[in-house]
């Protein structure tokens, strides 16, 4: 089998723009709520933010191909971290990945939990005095 390239240039744009293909990722919160949403680059610099409307409808627009986490954050509830993988295997034929979120409660990490794993008492953080020992 001989395989012959006519047109060379034509291989290069079209390998050009898909390289620099952008994909637009559209989501859904289940159950509906209004929440913060945002999408975080897991291999490049890359973040952004928006809100989603009252029946969990949302949209990140013009994004390289790549993994990203996506966090929802409702303020009765915490937040919750799923990864999203956006590209051409995951993206239509008009280059939008469709992703819907079933957020269940044990999902949710409430930012009271958080805190308290992060604090630290005043007590464990004071300088013990002169010739006192702690062993």
């Amino acid at each position: 089998m001989r395989f012959s390239v006519r047109f060379p240039g034509l291989l290069c744009l079209l390998a050009g723009i898909a390289a620099g293909a952008h994909y637009e990722l559209i989501g859904r919160i289940a159950p509906e709520a209004e929440a913060s949403v945002s999408l975080h680059g897991a291999t490049m610099p890359f973040e952004s933010a928006t809100l989603s409307d009252p029946l969990g409808h949302f949209r990140f627009r013009k994004l390289a191909a790549g993994t990203y986490a996506l966090a929802v954050f409702e303020p009765e509830r915490g937040e919750a971290r799923q990864t999203v993988e956006v590209g051409p295997g995951m993206a239509d034929s008009k280059g939008r990945v469709t992703v819907s979120l079933r957020l269940e409660s044990p999902q949710f990490e409430l930012n009271d939990t958080r805190k308290r794993r992060a604090t630290v008492s005043a007590r464990e953080l004071s300088i013990p005095p002169a010739g006192a020992t702690g062993i």
